[in-house]
């Protein structure tokens, strides 16, 4: 969406409203700046992906399954298989 605005002010000499209002997004929206740093997760996903794997599983199933083999939770993820017990 921001790209889009953005291309929309470069190309058309457009006010950021004007763009937004063309586009129908909110200008709050593509004013807004995260406070948050995901390069902790970036880094672990990273460090989590052996390379081909990583692209014949989605990557949330390979981290379901990476969690999985630690024993921790299994992120209640489709993967597939049923993640809880049956009765």
């Amino acid at each position: 969406m921001k790209a889009a605005v953005g291309q929309v002010r470069e190309e058309y000499a457009f006010s950021q409203r004007r763009a937004c209002r063309l586009l129908t997004a909110a200008v709050s929206s593509y004013r807004y700046q995260t406070k948050r740093s995901d390069e902790g997760l970036r880094l672990r996903l990273v460090k989590l992906a052996p390379g081909e794997a990583a692209v014949r599983l989605s990557a949330l199933a390979y981290i379901a399954a990476t969690q999985r083999r630690r024993g921790l939770s299994s992120l209640n993820l489709r993967t597939g298989r049923r993640s809880c017990a049956l009765p």
